[in-house]
C-alpha cells in the first residue's frame, strides 16, 4: 500500500464516490479537478488499484475541510494509518488550526472521524443530498 499523487480520474476507481454512479463522467472529473484546486490531495494505491482518495480543502488561512473516499472493500488498518499520516502532514504543511468534516449521520462515519481526532460539533439541518441532515465534526489545535 502506498501514497501517490491524486488525479481526478482516480475517483472512478472508488466503488461509489458520493453517488458518482449517478453522475456523468464529466461531472466526476470536475469534482476531482476542484479537489486539486482547493488543497492538498492524495490517493492510496494497493496492488496497482486505487483504494482511497483524500485531501483538505483550504477554506482560508488556518482553516480547512477534509474529504475522504475509500473503496468499500476492507483493506485493513494500514489504510487508516496512511490516511491519518496524510491528514497530519496536510495540517502541518498548511499551518491549519482547524480542520472540519461534514459527514452523513452514520455510526461508521462517526467512528472514522473520531479515530482521526475529530469531535462532534453539531447537526447541519437539510444540508446534504436530497435535504438530509449532516453532522459537523472538527479538529482544533
Amino acid at each position: 500500500m502506498r501514497t501517490i499523487p491524486f488525479e481526478p480520474e482516480h475517483l472512478f476507481f472508488i466503488d461509489d464516490y458520493e453517488g458518482t454512479h449517478r453522475l456523468s463522467r464529466l461531472k466526476v472529473l470536475e469534482i476531482g479537478a476542484e479537489h486539486v484546486k482547493r488543497g492538498p490531495c492524495i490517493s492510496i494505491e494497493y496492488d496497482a488499484e486505487i483504494v482511497a482518495c483524500a485531501g483538505i480543502h483550504i477554506q482560508r488561512p488556518g482553516i480547512g475541510e477534509s474529504w475522504v473516499t475509500i473503496c468499500q472493500r476492507n483493506h485493513g488498518p494500514s489504510i487508516l494509518k496512511i490516511l491519518r499520516e496524510a491528514l497530519e502532514k496536510g495540517i502541518r504543511d498548511n499551518n491549519l488550526v482547524r480542520v472540519q468534516a461534514i459527514i452523513f449521520d452514520r455510526p461508521e462515519f462517526i467512528r472514522f472521524e473520531k479515530f482521526f481526532g475529530f469531535e462532534y460539533e453539531g447537526r447541519l439541518r437539510k444540508i446534504g443530498p436530497d435535504g438530509v441532515d449532516m453532522l459537523m465534526f472538527s479538529r482544533v489545535s
